[in-house]
C-alpha cells in the first residue's frame, strides 16, 4: 500500500489547527505583557500580534525550517494573536507542538493573572490535496461544526461510575468500562482548561493535546481508534512496565 502524503507546517509538524484562549483583564494589559518578547510583532492599530520564528522562539522544541526558507529571507510565522472580545486573547497556531511550545514560552509573561481557559482543535490531519487555496481556508475548520465539551458533567458521570471502588485496579477497570461506552471526540472540539491545575511546564495542556495527537496519528495510519482507546493503551503500557 502506498504511503499517504501528509500536509505539514514549515517546521515539519502535521498540520492540525489549534486555538488557545486566555482570560485577560483587558487588551492593553495583555499587549504590555507579550510586548517583552522580541519574536512577537504587535500591530497596535489593529490590536493584533504575530509570533515569528525569531529570537526567543528559536529556543522552542521545533524542527528548523528548510534551509531554503532562510536563504531567501523568508520568515516563519508560528502563531497569530488576536482579541475576539475585551476579556479574551486567542493564540492560533497550525500544529499541536507549536501550541504546546508557545504556551510554555508565554507562561512566565502571562502568569496566573492571564490564564489559559479554553483550547479548540481540529482532531485530524490533512492531505496536501486538501490545500486547494490559501492556507487560511484550512484554518477556518476551527469554526465549523464546533462541539463544546462540558468536562464538569463528564467528570461527575465518571465519579458516579467509579463510586465505591476499593482498589486502584478496580477503579481502572470501571473507569475503562465507562469510557468504552462514551462516544469518541468530535472533529472540532472546544475544551475547557483548568488553570488552577496548570504548571509552568503546561503539563495539563500538553497531556490533553498529546493524546489527541496520538489519536490523529493512529487514525492517519488507518486504525479506527478512539481517544479513550488511546488513553487506555497508554495507561496499560505505563502500568505494565516493571518498576
Amino acid at each position: 500500500m502506498s504511503r499517504r502524503l501528509l500536509l505539514t507546517t514549515t517546521t515539519g509538524e502535521p498540520y492540525q489547527p489549534v486555538r488557545l484562549t486566555y482570560s485577560v483583564p483587558n487588551r492593553s494589559q495583555a499587549l504590555r505583557r507579550i510586548r517583552r518578547f522580541r519574536c512577537i510583532e504587535i500591530d497596535d492599530e489593529r490590536g493584533r500580534a504575530s509570533v515569528w520564528l525569531d529570537d526567543e522562539a528559536r529556543k522552542l522544541d521545533l524542527d528548523p525550517p528548510p534551509p531554503a526558507w532562510e536563504s531567501f529571507g523568508q520568515r516563519i510565522l508560528l502563531g497569530a494573536i488576536s482579541f475576539p472580545n475585551p476579556r479574551a486573547m486567542s493564540l492560533q497556531v497550525r500544529s499541536i507542538p507549536r501550541a504546546i511550545e508557545l504556551a510554555k514560552m508565554l507562561r512566565p509573561a502571562l502568569d496566573t493573572a492571564l490564564p489559559l481557559v479554553r483550547v479548540r482543535l481540529v482532531n485530524r490531519w490533512f492531505h496536501p490535496d486538501e490545500h486547494t487555496g490559501e492556507l487560511d481556508e484550512l484554518d477556518r475548520h476551527l469554526d465549523r461544526d464546533v462541539t463544546v465539551i462540558d468536562w464538569e458533567k463528564n467528570a461527575a458521570d465518571l465519579e458516579r461510575a467509579t463510586a465505591g471502588c476499593r482498589t486502584p485496579e478496580e477503579y481502572q477497570r470501571r473507569a475503562a468500562e465507562y469510557r468504552a461506552k462514551q462516544p469518541d471526540i468530535p472533529m472540532v472540539e472546544d475544551l475547557p482548561m483548568h488553570p488552577e491545575d496548570e504548571n509552568d511546564r503546561m503539563s495539563d495542556l500538553a497531556s490533553t493535546l498529546h493524546f489527541r495527537f496520538a489519536r490523529a496519528a493512529r487514525r492517519w495510519k488507518g486504525e479506527d481508534v478512539t481517544l479513550n482507546q488511546v488513553i487506555d493503551d497508554f495507561v496499560r503500557d505505563h502500568f505494565s512496565k516493571p518498576r
